[in-house]
């Protein structure tokens, strides 16, 4: 990764953590317009919003051009490159962008050249959105423009769907207020009919029951939102913590590595440093791309005939050092007779996840053993990871498979990580066609 590009990207993981933080809805929408508008130095940021009811238009929610914000607009999307990206996928245009869309008028008015949008989506998977950049002259450094959309998106969708979903609690809230002054009026005119007044009274604790069930529904959906926003909001304190500590590394030993009089074995030591430290923050900035890439369905399979007992070897040999270090026993368990040892997958995908779930066990063992290894399970195979770590509570089996979660606050605390390493491997396996589960008991 070039200096230039590691700037932008850090530049966008400290926006997206610090606004995220203080600043929401259009607030937030604004600011971020703002801050790729200026970052990435291009002409016009838009920021829309989209919705199933209206399938052919789109109304922007921010238009930033130069310093300053455009009045916002309703715009037909056919015939126009952000109909390519709305539910769909990232689009890019480097240039040519109006001889590509001739049909659409608004890219003559703004004199633009270059074109690249990412869709936004909601926790449901809808399209509600999305944010395009576009510029006068060629985009250069596609993959860096690619790369900050994609981490500041699942933010910017977050914020979307919240400010739509306040929109619709209001509207909803308007209506009820109307239906019950409806039902009130009504009830004033039938009070004085015995038959009326009966079935008003029928009408009105069925309404009742409809407005409960309406409300108990709300609430769901707000304790949910305030859930979500919780977890992303701690997931990105966390994750501003864990670079930073690779980050000072690196800057502290690199500048010590200019002193005079320093021993061949402290430079060999403070290489070492900076080299485990870059390995971190790679690995780091991996996963959230990698989330990113799922978030927006964006991650594809590269299905091949892979050898099995080969990847299980590869994998003993790379952390029989980390194991051996820890005094733990580290157990490959060779394939039965019975299962095949070559089958058809995404190597690259099938790696991750057992590289995943092997960090985890050593991580949370201290003693005694970890074993992995594969059996047969019907017609399917069942790749196992055992351990006699410090195990995991009964309630929080389904909860370590969700994004930026850990099995409770103390454990990131003592033993550090992100909370995205089971939520990718519980992805890859669904991608794969698979389940992944949790067998553990605490203590």
């Amino acid at each position: 990764m070039n200096t230039q590009r590691q700037e932008i990207i850090e530049k966008t993981l400290s926006f997206v953590a610090n606004k995220g933080w203080t600043e929401h809805g259009s607030r937030f929408l604004d600011s971020l317009a703002k801050f790729l508008g200026e970052l990435l130095e291009v002409d016009y940021v838009l920021i829309d919003k989209y919705s199933n009811k209206a399938p052919h238009t789109a109304e922007t929610v921010a238009i930033y051009n130069h310093g300053a914000f455009l009045p916002n607009m309703v715009y037909e999307l056919i015939h126009t490159p952000c109909e390519n990206v709305i539910g769909c996928r990232l689009c890019c245009y480097p240039s040519g962008i109006q001889q590509l869309f001739p049909n659409d008028e608004l890219l003559k008015l703004m004199a633009v050249d270059s074109y690249i949008g990412i869709p936004l989506w909601s926790s449901t998977g809808d399209p509600i959105g999305l944010i395009a950049l576009m510029d006068g002259k060629i985009l250069e450094d596609i993959k860096t423009v690619e790369l900050c959309l994609q981490i500041v998106a699942i933010k910017a969708a977050h914020e979307l769907e919240n400010m739509l979903y306040v929109k619709e609690i209001d509207q909803k809230n308007k209506k009820l207020s109307e239906a019950s002054l409806e039902l009130q009026l009504r009830y004033n005119e039938l009070i004085t009919i015995e038959e009326e007044l009966r079935a008003s009274n029928e009408e009105l604790i069925a309404t009742s029951d409809a407005l409960k069930e309406s409300n108990d529904e709300l609430i769901q959906a707000r304790d949910k939102a305030e859930e979500s926003d919780r977890l992303k909001t701690a997931f990105l304190q966390n994750m501003s913590h864990e670079i930073r500590t690779p980050l000072n590394a690196i800057s502290g030993f690199a500048g010590m590595l200019n002193k005079a009089r320093l021993t061949d074995e402290k430079r060999k030591n403070f290489v070492t440093i900076i080299q485990n430290s870059s390995k971190q923050l790679v690995s780091i900035v991996s996963d959230i791309l990698t989330i990113s890439s799922l978030e927006t369905q964006q991650e594809k399979l590269s299905l091949t005939n892979v050898r099995i007992d080969e990847i299980l070897e590869d994998l003993w040999e790379i952390f029989k050092q980390q194991a051996d270090d820890q005094n733990v026993e580290l157990i490959l368990a060779p394939p039965s007779g019975s299962v095949p040892l070559v089958v058809l997958t995404d190597q690259t995908k099938l790696n991750q996840i057992l590289t995943n779930l092997l960090t985890n066990a050593l991580k949370f063992t201290n003693k005694g053993h970890v074993e992995f290894g594969c059996e047969p399970m019907g017609n399917d195979i069942k790749f196992y990871v055992k351990d006699t770590g410090i195990g995991i509570k009964h309630e929080y089996h389904e909860k370590i498979f969700e994004r930026f979660r850990q099995a409770d606050q103390s454990i990131n605390r003592l033993y550090g990580g992100n909370g995205l390493g089971l939520a990718i491997s519980k992805a890859f396996v669904e991608l794969l066609d698979g389940r992944i589960w949790l067998e553990s008991e605490a203590g």
